[in-house]
């Protein structure tokens, strides 16, 4: 059982493009994950092996970029391969839980990525007003923001995913049916 309608069609916009829908999606997959691992693990390396060097650079601004990489990270891995499968086979393949599952943590990294854009921008539009040598949040600040975001994005997100599918999912998984 697939979450779509098999009696549905597949648009003709969808079948005449799907190859250029193939190929932007295995770049973005590709040279995407790349950027963001690249940017994961470049940063906390330079921090730790250089911490006298660049001591001054690790700030609220820096902690919530590496969560920004993360959450498209995720994004990348958990949302795409399952559109690229979609465009490759011309239908869904996979079960109402994996679709389930898949929906929402792609829409919770997207969601929390968006929140963070939004802090990064307050962020140095308060310092910029303010000036540089004034700090605005800490570092610690950032990471409980970030978590919350996660929080809040997760709540919100998961009330909208449970459709009827969400809730055979649900029910099955903890035996409470609504």
């Amino acid at each position: 059982m697939s979450c779509l309608n098999e009696t549905a069609p597949i648009s003709e916009y969808l079948i005449k493009y799907d190859i250029i829908f193939i190929i932007n999606i295995s770049s973005v997959m590709i040279l995407g994950s790349l950027g963001h691992l690249l940017n994961l693990v470049a940063i906390p390396y330079v921090y730790f092996r250089y911490p006298t060097k660049f001591a001054r650079r690790w700030n609220q601004i820096t902690v919530l970029l590496l969560h920004l990489s993360f959450c498209d990270l995720v994004y990348i891995l958990a949302g795409l391969p399952f559109m690229l499968s979609f465009f490759i086979y011309k239908e869904v393949t996979f079960s109402c839980s994996v679709c389930w599952f898949t929906a929402l943590a792609r829409n919770v990294c997207a969601n929390t990525s968006f929140y963070i854009v939004a802090t990064i921008a307050c962020v140095r539009m308060t310092t910029d007003l303010k000036g540089l040598k004034k700090k605005n949040i800490s570092t610690k600040t950032s990471t409980i923001l970030c978590c919350c975001y996660w929080f809040l994005t997760f709540i919100i997100i998961f009330s909208l995913v449970l459709s009827d599918c969400g809730r055979i999912v649900v029910a099955s998984f903890t035996g409470i049916v609504w």
